[in-house]
């Protein structure tokens, strides 16, 4: 049951896809699968994936030493709209069957590109 006042708020269509879009990059899909396995479950759903694939490039470029100080303001924000922060986590009502269920689907990924 939904909190009042938010009974009208759109519902996603689906869980947020296991698999990375082909438009990431190797090391990118890597990251994907990380953020995946840490977010809180229900949390993302399939309308969140162009938010998470910003995340995942917005992580490769802090990993690779090459984001700008405003870049990192905005993945600051952006991890915070994820709910990927413990303020703003407090915020967020989760959907648990919103979450993949595969147990772990970077060793799926991964054995395909072997």
């Amino acid at each position: 049951m939904k909190e009042q006042g938010r009974d009208k708020e759109p519902v996603p269509n689906a869980p947020i896809r296991k698999t990375p879009p082909l438009s990431l990059s190797l090391d990118e899909r890597k990251v994907w699968f990380e953020f995946i396995r840490k977010i809180p479950d229900g949390v993302l759903g399939d309308c969140d994936e162009y938010w998470l694939a910003m995340a995942v490039r917005m992580e490769w470029k802090e990993r690779s030493r090459t984001i700008t100080g405003p870049e990192r303001s905005q993945y600051i924000t952006l991890l915070g709209k994820l709910g990927m922060n413990p303020s703003e986590r407090s915020k967020v009502t989760a959907n648990p069957s919103a979450k993949p269920v595969n147990a772990d689907p970077e060793d799926e990924f991964l054995s395909s590109v072997q």
